[in-house]
C-alpha cells in the first residue's frame, strides 16, 4: 500500500515512511512549513555556560599567539636546514 502511494506521488518509500511518522507524531500540522535553520550551535554553548570564553589576539599583534608563532619558528628552522646529502658534501 505504501509503495503504491509513494509511486503515485513520485516519492521514495523512505520519504513516504518519514511523512507517515511525522503525521502520527504531529497530527495534521505535519505538512506546515518548518524552519531548516540550525536550532543552536551544538559544541560552543556548554563551554560558554561553564565560563570558558575564547581568547582572540588583536589584529597585527602576532606575539599574542605564542603557539602559532612557535609553529612558524619551527617551520623556518626545519626549512633552512640543509638536507642530509648536502650536509655530508
Amino acid at each position: 500500500m505504501v509503495s503504491v502511494l509513494c509511486a503515485l506521488y513520485g516519492i521514495s518509500r523512505k520519504s513516504g515512511y518519514k511523512w507517515i511518522g511525522r503525521h502520527l507524531r504531529q497530527g495534521p500540522d505535519w505538512v506546515l512549513d518548518r524552519s531548516h535553520s540550525a536550532r543552536g550551535v551544538a559544541d560552543k554553548t556548554p563551554r560558554v555556560r561553564l565560563g570558558i570564553l575564547p581568547e582572540f589576539s588583536e589584529p597585527g599583534k602576532p606575539p599574542q599567539n605564542g603557539r602559532h608563532e612557535r609553529m612558524h619558528t619551527t617551520l623556518k628552522a626545519e626549512a633552512t636546514k640543509p638536507s642530509g646529502a648536502n650536509a655530508a658534501a
